[in-house]
């Protein structure tokens, strides 16, 4: 069973999903592959400890303060992709890193030296905790923005707001 609760941002409505695990999403309601998910789930609407918990995180990080909520992930992905967005969530609040930075730190994490750019892009694209796993942090080399499942105008005021830009 999976519960599921809205959140209502100023870049839009979002869904935050949990099973008896812990969190297993956060996406704004556009995300048509993530809605279309959750229409194959066992899912009732309401709220308990683990989404009230990421309400208060999303709260004060729109706030523009730096949430300090610890919030019980229940990760879904492969090894490879928890790996990756261990990476991403290591980036401070108002800085970024570039996909280089983060394939350079999968590599040491995995003890291997060669990487496609395109395997890290993909497992940051797919991950399952918008906002709180902050893949809206990376950039490409160039300092360009470059992909973001909630959408490029999101990543930009994200940054934004974390005066980034």
């Amino acid at each position: 069973m999976i519960t599921v609760a809205r959140y209502h941002s100023v870049l839009g409505d979002m869904n935050i999903a949990e099973d008896q695990d812990g969190l297993i999403g956060v996406w704004f309601d556009d995300q048509k592959d993530r809605n279309e998910w959750l229409l194959q789930q066992d899912v009732v609407v309401g709220s308990n400890r683990v989404i009230e918990d990421t309400i208060l995180w999303l709260d004060r990080y729109f706030s523009k303060q730096i949430p300090d909520v610890d919030i019980r992930y229940h990760f879904r992905g492969s090894l490879f992709q928890r790996a990756v967005l261990e990476c991403v969530e290591e980036i401070p609040y108002g800085c970024v890193k570039t996909y280089k930075d983060i394939k350079e730190s999968v590599c040491h994490k995995l003890g291997v030296t060669k990487m496609s750019y395109q395997a890290i892009g993909h497992a940051i694209a797919t991950n399952p905790f918008l906002i709180l796993i902050p893949c809206h942090r990376v950039i490409g080399s160039d300092g360009k923005l470059h992909g973001y499942a909630g959408g490029l105008h999101r990543k930009q005021w994200l940054l934004e707001n974390e005066h980034h830009l």
